[in-house]
């Protein structure tokens, strides 16, 4: 009949414990140490293995406990009775940790006769279980109207079902627009794109993509991603802010207009236009073609008539000849 051996956790070393002398009474010389090596294992999973105890007495031994150095294991022997000469079967359910790299855990088997107790050793290299290309996806700078696209590719040790997969893209504008599996399901291929509005803001995005492993707790790859979301064109200032400004005064600035270098086709400057929505207050000089990639724009306000006071202000738009948006920056002030 199957022994269930309760397994408590250790605080002690017990290689320590084995600097005791493995040879009892005369004719009780019992094995000291047996490892048993489990290979090559795969991240997040569980795994079973057998390791054989022989009785190398001349006596019968009775085994009385089983105990470990972590909690990573349950333990079941086959019998408790060993007579000598023959032996008992220790399984291990082992729960792989997702940690890369080799592993070793350690079986204390204790008897109730005065024998020197069983030290077992077993270990295992950990692989992860899916290889991931690209490790983290970067969409790099996007310019408005752009729609990046990157495909990532996941190789897993094991055979992935379709319908215990569970991808989805955390990522503001970002969406997965293609996925293909191998025949054996082992290795996917999945189509992310970025693609921001015209109205989006212009900053850095962060997100992750995810895929899940709907029936193995654990699984899941995870993939950073980034994406910066910029104008074709970049304002300097990026805010233009005339400050606090008093009745009857004028100012103006002076925006610098940057092409943000890309491998693509040059704009006809000649069909760029300005639009706005500024009070009557501001007015916005004609685009100016300062140098190659460069442009100019005079920004002003006029407070000669005030008709109220507070924070006024807008944006300014560059357009192509098609409409689209090339640059918009925002334009206030603070009318005292």
């Amino acid at each position: 009949m199957a022994l269930v051996v309760a397994c408590a956790v250790v605080g002690w070393s017990l290689r320590g414990f084995l600097l005791v002398s493995l040879v009892g009474h005369e004719g009780t010389t019992q094995v000291g140490i047996i490892e048993h090596d489990m290979g090559n294992l795969v991240a997040g999973t569980k795994v079973r293995a057998t390791v054989l105890l022989p009785n190398t007495t001349k006596i019968p031994l009775r085994i009385k406990s089983v105990r470990r150095d972590c909690a990573c294991g349950v333990q079941q022997v086959t019998r408790d009775f060993i007579a000598p000469g023959e032996r008992a079967e220790l399984e291990v359910e082992y729960a792989v940790p997702a940690i890369v790299g080799s592993v070793r855990h350690e079986l204390l088997v204790e008897y109730e006769q005065e024998v020197p107790p069983t030290f077992v050793l077993i270990k295992g290299t950990v692989h992860q279980w899916a290889n991931v290309a690209p490790d983290h996806v970067d969409f790099s700078t996007v310019l408005v109207g752009e729609q990046p696209e990157i495909e990532v590719s996941i190789r897993t040790k094991e055979v992935w079902p379709r319908s215990e997969r569970t991808a989805k893209i955390q990522l503001d504008y970002a969406s997965i627009v293609g996925e293909e599996a191998s025949t054996c399901g082992t290795h996917l291929t999945y189509r992310l794109r970025f693609a921001p509005p015209a109205t989006a803001e212009h900053k850095r995005y962060h997100g992750e993509f995810l895929v899940r492993w709907d029936e193995n707790e654990g699984r899941v790859v995870r993939v950073p991603c980034v994406a910066v979301l910029e104008w074709r064109y970049a304002a300097e200032p990026r805010d233009v802010f005339f400050g606090v400004v008093p009745s009857g005064a004028t100012h103006r600035i002076g925006v610098q207009l940057r092409e943000n270098k890309r491998d693509r086709s040059a704009l006809d400057l000649s069909a760029l236009r300005v639009r706005h929505d500024l009070p009557p207050s501001f007015y916005v000089g004609p685009l100016v073609t300062a140098q190659k990639d460069v442009l100019t724009l005079d920004v002003g306000i006029d407070i000669s008539d005030p008709c109220f006071t507070g924070l006024i202000g807008g944006r300014v738009e560059i357009l192509h000849a098609d409409d689209q948006i090339i640059c918009s920056f925002p334009v206030s002030a603070f009318i005292k």
